[in-house]
């Protein structure tokens, strides 16, 4: 398994690595150093105050953007289930928002996937190893970094790999959302919130209140507009 933070100009900004399939998203979420920092990181940032109704401004935390596989917190929001968008088109443009803001993550993903067929098939490695398959997965991702910022004109001759990437990655999306959906429906009825989850009810109250400005503020442009 694979974590990783990704920022607007496709770098990977920090890297999970190591973690055998069988942790989900969440999980591996919530063990991860990233888990540890990202709050106070994101705490002291300011972003644009968003419109939220007639003469009202809302002031939004900065926040991670996530799928729907995972749980809101306060500084780390997610996409909305299918079934969410169905209810309330203010969801649905607000998830078409947020859903085209990953699209970025998606594609970098894609991009690295057709720079490096390394990882086309599943590395297979005995445990002894682990250690150094590790490190050339994260030189990897290092090597990456440095062809974004050296502006490599590599990206524009792999359009069809990138594309064929995308498609695999929204196929296993789809299922990875599922299978954590699934999940969440065991957890409400006494699963173990161990497993499931990055925070207590009283985080998740807050990444619901960070989500519920930004749908405020559709909510608002769909009246106006």
């Amino acid at each position: 398994m694979i974590q990783a933070l990704v920022d607007y100009k496709k770098r990977f900004l920090d890297l999970e690595i190591g973690w055998p399939g069988s942790v989900n998203d969440t999980r591996l979420f919530r063990l991860s150093s990233l888990s540890r920092t990202y709050e106070a990181a994101l705490e002291p940032l300011r972003t644009t105050p968003l419109n939220t109704g007639d003469d009202v401004v809302e002031q939004v935390p900065a926040f991670i953007l996530g799928d729907s596989a995972y749980q809101n917190v306060r500084h780390f929001v997610t996409t909305y289930i299918n079934e969410e968008c169905n209810y309330d088109p203010s969801i649905r443009h607000l998830n078409q928002r947020l859903s085209g803001a990953r699209y970025i993550v998606e594609n970098a993903f894609a991009l690295l996937r057709a720079r490096f067929q390394l990882f086309e098939k599943p590395l297979r490695c005995a445990a002894e190893d682990m250690r150094y398959t590790v490190h050339l997965i994260a030189s990897i991702f290092v090597l990456h970094n440095f062809l974004i910022e050296v502006h490599d004109q590599q990206e524009g001759m792999l359009g069809d790999a990138i594309e064929r990437q995308l498609e695999l990655a929204r196929n296993e999306e789809e299922l990875e959302c599922r299978y954590s959906q699934n999940g969440r429906n065991a957890q409400d009825h006494g699963g173990d919130d161990e497993n499931e989850g990055i925070n207590n009810n009283g985080a998740q109250v807050l990444g619901e209140d960070t989500r519920n400005i930004l749908l405020r503020h559709m909510r608002w442009l769909d009246v106006n507009n």
